[in-house]
């Protein structure tokens, strides 16, 4: 479908195509709404369901039956008659529904009577020694360049971290030929007795069957998993040669020329802090998550959050959470009542507590840990963007007792092209470290429009109809 947009109006804006955008707009478009989806990918299927439409063709069973279960959802979405925008990006939302979408060369509008964020989750990123060399990669990227292209490591590869996808990885990885050295779980025993309480949920539920097949299937393969590592480091001259590990009170290397790492993942809320959307500080999870009602809507009465983007909940319950949002916005819409929005809900709220039971064992056993943060070298980088080491924010913060925007306003941290993706969660641990007391004095990072990089022409030209090619300044890449 072309990326234009007939006219400027809709009835409802969805923001991201992964699972919770998709049956999103499925619902909305069986309850009769007008609905736009837009998506920065150039398929649909957001990070989990990668590669199924549109990527190169190539045997993917040995991705899983619960990556194959989404070719149904995609091909139900993509047979739908909402209308779709592929490799374009929502950069801004105003608090009365206006967006602002880039398709790579030009800017256009779009008037939204009401908003659905289903924007997915980020890696969260954890610097340690090393974490900029060549060949480090996360795990996540990795797993895009499996699904849509079938590219993966000809050489031995490490996995460190903490987090079911590393397992997931190491088995794919393991079932197309790749060379694995060892998983390294960097999971800490407290952990482990925080979980415990929830095991029971947990072990009636198919994940942990499934978690114990790919641990038995990893140990069968003679590949090393080893728990309870600490201070992963990345050496080498120009790229990773050497993974260098503690456990159990002993320093271990391994030769690699790809580490892959991993810690979890936490919601993407830019856009919905770019609308002034209201977020609350989540102790467990140690990120600020948009405060919804239990309908996902936020603060901004037409502005509702979907899936991972709201809270981690996983493949498997973001179409849920998508499809009450989508009931509720048609609700906000006067196409249905109370009663009727509640009747289409309840079956769907019942499947998101059916699925909550094993996520509470998960979520305790894989929750950010402090320690993580504890051994940073002054010298590692924090803000890859701005190239701002850890000493530094140290520094400031010592200096002043600074929050993290302040860090932001003097430092840069968070104003390179990654808009704080890379380094907000770090800066913030390290503030906490160093000599702010709480995570409300520290605060959340101030994000401001155009939440990812958008070519200066196309800002300049947003009250011009057309820029006459005699005034186009060529402009120089940055050093």
């Amino acid at each position: 479908m072309s990326n234009t947009i007939e006219d400027n109006e809709v009835d409802l804006l969805i923001v991201g195509a992964g699972p919770a955008g998709m049956a999103s707009a499925l619902q909305a478009r069986e309850l009769g709404i007008q609905t736009l989806v837009v998506d920065e990918k150039g398929q649909p299927g957001g990070q989990i369901y990668a590669g199924h439409h549109g990527s190169p063709d190539f045997d993917r069973s040995f991705l899983g039956k619960d990556y194959a279960k989404g070719r149904s959802l995609i091909d139900a979405f993509m047979a739908s008659d909402c209308r779709r925008m592929f490799k374009s990006l929502v950069w801004d939302i105003s608090q009365d529904g206006h967006a602002c979408m880039s398709d790579g060369s030009q800017t256009s509008f779009v008037l939204a009577r009401h908003v659905i964020l289903a924007s997915g989750a980020l890696e969260r990123a954890f610097p340690f020694e090393g974490w900029t060399l060549p060949g480090v990669m996360t795990a996540g990227g990795a797993q895009i360049l499996l699904k849509t292209a079938g590219i993966v490591p000809s050489h031995p590869v490490v996995l460190a971290g903490s987090g079911p996808l590393l397992l997931l990885l190491a088995t794919q990885f393991l079932a197309c030929g790749v060379p694995v050295s060892a998983v390294l779980d960097t999971t800490p025993a407290s952990n482990w007795r925080r979980a415990t309480p929830f095991l029971a949920g947990f072990l009636s539920s198919r994940l942990a069957a499934k978690g114990a097949a790919m641990l038995l299937r990893l140990r069968a393969s003679g590949i090393p998993v080893l728990g309870r590592v600490t201070q992963i480091r990345a050496i080498g001259n120009g790229k990773i040669e050497t993974v260098e590990y503690r456990h159990e009170g002993q320093i271990g290397r391994l030769q690699a020329e790809t580490l892959i790492v991993h810690q979890g993942i936490e919601p993407e809320t830019r856009l919905a802090r770019v609308a002034n959307a209201n977020h609350a500080w989540d102790a467990r999870t140690r990120s600020w998550l948009p405060a919804c009602d239990e309908f996902g809507r936020t603060s901004i009465p037409h502005i509702s959050v979907a899936g991972d983007g709201r809270a981690i909940l996983g493949a498997d319950a973001a179409p849920a959470t998508g499809r009450i949002a989508a009931i509720d916005a048609a609700f906000a819409l006067g196409r249905i009542d109370r009663d009727t929005r509640q009747r289409l809900s309840d079956p769907l709220f019942k499947e998101l507590r059916r699925l909550g039971k094993p996520r509470k064992f998960i979520d305790a056993l894989f929750s950010p840990f402090p320690g993580l943060y504890d051994n940073l070298n002054d010298s590692t980088l924090v803000c890859r963007c701005e190239e701002i080491p850890a000493a530094r924010i140290r520094e400031e913060a010592r200096r002043s007792s600074a929050d993290i925007n302040s860090v932001k306003s003097r430092l840069r941290c968070g104003m390179g092209p990654c808009q704080g993706r890379f380094c907000e969660t770090t800066v913030r641990e390290l503030l906490l470290r160093t000599a702010v007391p709480s995570c409300q004095e520290v605060g959340q990072l101030r994000i401001r429009p155009p939440i990812k990089p958008v070519g200066v022409e196309e800002i300049i030209s947003l009250g011009v109809k057309e820029i006459p090619p005699e005034s186009r300044i060529p402009l120089e890449p940055r050093a």
